[in-house]
């Protein structure tokens, strides 16, 4: 116990970096954390850099300095160790070596956490306090930050991971204690914030049990929670890079024909923006080596159906599958091969229940919460393992505007399989899950697209989106103080790429978003007295930049939100439209995921652009205008809301987004069952209206999760009752609930140990 408490202690006073002498231990085979038979709870989450496709040994909780490559040997169907003439040290046996992390089957860098990719999951209770101590054990210098994606951070905004933001980066050999309740409960992931580090592998499930379960069902979380990931041949750092300096894609090096065109969605946005490689469910995917270029079709995998993760189920039972959407870019379309799903929760919260469901999409950073019911006769056909798929949207265009195929190869895949006594059938190898017709169409949750004549005609797709869902529980929509229909405030943000150039047009209302080089929850004064430097002034944006040359607005972009009062609720309408605006006609776009921290929000509305009778976006919402200040009409061109230099050097506004009649913001949200999220998918050409109430203290980042548009500069930092800020870097919030007998405990042990 004494040993405990100091623990306890110096975790107390060590919520910044801190050195250490000895690295930590870890057993990477534990790959669940569970804390939820503690009042409190210590955790070590060790981050280091390995390769994937190696065989590493381990020791007393340290893993050895050599590591052995691997190959499938397709004679045994197992993971050997590869050239072995060509180590000078004979590796020992392979059961005394640490399996290799498959990813798809192929060597490359990738980082993990205790040794595992992804990292352990974390199992807590709601309101749970958690120690959880990260040790960065990276060699090349970079810092790490980690964010508790869909934890509200009450009145603790310093825990929310978000690098010269909430904390400083944590540095190699250093070490960060962050500390929070465990709350709200659902299904929710942590991963790092900075940099390409989440997509090349810092990143784990993190669920939060809920006091009185909802409903009665086999909620295996150590076995059916799935992190889905579009995995790169080459690391996400260098795929960015690739992005960011518009060197582009090429399927052979400067062959200029084979030159890479992104590909496109159903609606005809943008859906790839770098070519998909493989996908990959929790640890485990594969890649297609060969196919046939007439149908599509994959004719040699690198790897076979077995080397990927299988998810046990027993006939007649009820299951809770938990999906993570960690990928970098690419949304998936999850289905179960002849399993109809029942969605019940989102990001955490529960909602009435959508049955009958064929594909739910999910977007990266959103969660989804499906029953798959056993209650099927798998005896009669001698079937006991079925198809998880997870396919992009890209879609083929055939020469005929109303008729698309499927990239059937561009997938993540894993096998539900069936506990029995049986001899199962051989899997076949699937080009999908699901045959939709008009006759039959598919039920599908969570389309970036509106549901019209060509979704349920020729995609013949039934869609139900996160603005229709209804919330499971009572609690109101918040309204505000003053009116039940209009908020205290209601404010636009623009989502998009601005500019005629592609690189480095990801912004918010034409801004480019710039962490400041000091913290403001961290050095409050020095950011204080330093603000002018890269502080945008109101929503305008300095001429001292970065990188002057550069002719983008670039800032950091600060949504003050101090003008409303505690209690009262806040609208933002989160549009994402962009050139061409007096005719309401689009350039190539993409939706976004956008993911705010420090809140759950309420999904009031989506607005849709209009579509053709194709299926394509072919103008912006009506419900929206584009207004120049400084004359009153429509803007002619939207190239950035702050767009022009003032007299004094400064950017200033020119441009406002708003409502084209006031009676479209009017929304009665009286007796209404919304739903509830922190990460919504707003479409191309379209909006979507979120509330929150302001009682959450602190600089909480609003971004696109797509990994390339956030470190663009697709993102802003909202801030919230700046009165009743911390701004020392304390975590008295969190501390305070704690027994006060055990704090003071800790520090007579801690004098006794001087």
């Amino acid at each position: 116990m004494m040993v405990g408490l100091l623990i306890l202690f110096t975790s107390l006073f060590c919520t910044a970096s801190c050195g250490y002498v000895n690295s930590p231990t870890y057993n990477p085979e534990e790959k669940i954390i569970d804390c939820s038979n503690e009042d409190s709870c210590e955790i070590a989450l060790v981050v280091e850099a390995l390769e994937s496709m190696s065989f590493f040994e381990y020791e007393n909780g340290h893993r050895k300095w050599q590591g052995f490559r691997a190959h499938f040997n397709h004679t045994t169907s197992e993971f050997d160790v590869a050239c072995l003439e060509t180590y000078y040290k004979l590796p020992p046996p392979k059961n005394q070596l640490q399996p290799p992390i498959v990813t798809d089957g192929y060597f490359r860098p990738i980082f993990t956490i205790n040794g595992q990719m992804p990292g352990p999951t974390i199992v807590a209770n709601e309101n749970q306090l958690l120690y959880i101590t990260v040790y960065n054990e990276l060699k090349n210098s970079e810092g790490v930050a980690m964010h508790w994606h869909g934890m509200h951070q009450v009145n603790n905004s310093e825990m929310d991971g978000v690098p010269y933001i909430t904390q400083y980066p944590i540095a190699p050999n250093q070490k960060m204690t962050y500390q929070f309740r465990a709350y709200p409960s659902g299904t929710h992931w942590y991963h790092a914030h900075g940099g390409t580090q989440r997509t090349d592998g810092i990143y784990g499930a993190f669920i939060v049990k809920d006091a009185i379960p909802e409903m009665q069902l086999e909620d295996r979380y150590e076995e059916h929670t799935l992190l889905l990931m579009d995995w790169t041949k080459d690391t996400s750092r260098d795929i960015g890079q690739q992005i960011l300096s518009s060197l582009n894609f090429w399927k052979e090096e400067n062959v200029c024909s084979t030159q890479y065109v992104p590909t496109h969605g159903p609606d005809y946005t943008t859906v790839g923006p770098f070519p998909f490689w493989s996908g990959i469910i929790n640890d485990k995917g594969r890649h297609c080596e060969e196919y046939d270029e007439l149908t599509e079709e994959c004719t040699r995998y690198n790897l076979p159906p077995t080397t990927l993760n299988h998810f046990n189920v027993s006939p007649n039972k009820l299951y809770r599958f938990r999906l993570i959407g960690a990928q970098s870019a690419y949304a998936f379309k999850f289905s179960i091969q002849d399993h109809l799903l029942t969605v019940v929760a989102t990001d955490g919260y529960p909602i009435k229940p959508i049955r009958d469901v064929k594909f739910i999409i999910v977007n990266t950073g959103e969660r989804y919460d499906v029953v798959v019911d056993t209650n099927r006769n798998i005896l009669d056909n001698d079937i006991t393992k079925f198809w998880i798929l997870a396919e992009t949207l890209e879609q083929t265009f055939t020469g005929n505007e109303a008729f698309f195929s499927p990239l059937s190869e561009h997938k993540a895949e894993a096998v539900l399989q069936y506990s029995t006594n049986q001899i199962s059938v051989p899997l076949q190898e699937p080009s999908h899950t699901w045959n939709c017709s008009r006759d039959s169409p598919c039920r599908a949750v969570n389309c970036p697209f509106a549901s019209n004549s060509f979704t349920e005609n020729v995609l013949n797709y039934n869609c139900i989106n996160a603005h229709e869902f209804e919330s499971a529980s009572v609690e109101p929509v918040p309204l505000s103080i003053q009116s039940p229909y209009i908020p205290a405030a209601t404010l636009f943000y623009n989502f998009d790429f601005y500019g005629e150039k592609s690189t480095n047009a990801s912004s918010v209302d034409g801004i480019n978003f710039r962490y400041p080089a000091d913290s403001p929850v961290v050095d409050y004064e020095k950011f204080k007295a330093n603000k002018d430097a890269y502080i945008c002034p109101g929503r305008g944006c300095p001429h001292r930049q970065i990188n002057p040359e550069v002719p983008f607005c670039a800032c950091t972009q600060q949504i003050d939100l101090s003008g409303i009062p505690e209690g009262d609720a806040v609208q933002m309408v989160i549009t994402n439209i962009n050139t061409l605006a007096r005719n309401r006609r689009l350039k190539l776009g993409s939706s976004h995921s956008v993911h705010l921290h420090g809140h759950s929000f309420y999904v009031i509305k989506t607005g849709y652009p209009e579509y053709s009778s194709d299926g394509r976006v072919a103008a912006f919402n009506r419900d929206l205008e584009c207004v120049e200040l400084a004359t009153g009409n429509e803007c002619d061109r939207l190239f950035a809301v702050m767009d022009r230099k003032g007299s004094n050097g400064e950017y200033t506004k020119i441009q406002e987004i708003k409502w084209r009649n006031e009676s479209v913001g009017i929304m009665n949200t009286e007796n209404r069952a919304l739903p509830r999220k922190d990460t919504v998918i707003v479409p191309y050409g379209g909006y979507v209206v979120i509330r929150f109430v302001i009682d959450n203290p602190g600089w909480w980042f609003i971004h696109c999760h797509i990994e390339t548009h956030q470190l663009e500069g697709m993102a802003a930092v909202i801030t919230e009752m700046p009165s009743k800020m911390r701004q020392d870097g304390s975590a008295a919030g969190v501390i305070a609930k704690e027994s006060s007998l055990v704090i003071a405990l800790a520090l007579m042990l801690f004098k006794l140990l001087l």
